[in-house]
C-alpha cells in the first residue's frame, strides 16, 4: 500500500506540474526550454493572462483531471479553480 500511495502523490504532483506548465502556454508566457521550477514564483506580480486563455485552460485542465484521475466532472472543475486561486495569473 505505501508503493501505491506514493506513486499516487508522484502522479498528482506529475499532474499540477502539467497543468501549471500548460497555464504558462495558455498565457504566452512560457518559454519551451524552461523548466516551471526556473519561473519566478512571483508569478502572480509578473505575468498576466486574458480571461478567455484563462477559461481555456480550466477547460482543459478540467478535462485533464477528468481523464489522468478519474474525477468527475463537477470535481474536476472545483480541482482547477481552487488550483487558480492558489497558483494562478492575473487575468484582465
Amino acid at each position: 500500500k505505501v508503493f501505491k500511495l506514493n506513486n499516487m502523490n508522484e502522479r498528482k504532483y506529475q499532474i499540477i506540474q502539467e497543468l501549471l506548465e500548460k497555464m504558462f502556454e495558455y498565457a504566452g508566457h512560457y518559454p519551451p526550454n524552461q523548466t516551471l521550477r526556473e519561473t519566478k514564483r512571483d508569478w502572480y506580480n509578473n505575468y498576466t493572462m486574458t480571461k478567455e486563455a484563462k477559461q481555456q485552460w480550466i477547460t482543459w485542465g478540467t478535462s485533464k483531471l477528468q481523464t489522468e484521475m478519474g474525477l468527475p466532472r463537477d470535481r474536476a472543475a472545483t480541482e482547477m479553480q481552487m488550483l487558480d486561486i492558489t497558483f494562478g495569473l492575473k487575468s484582465y
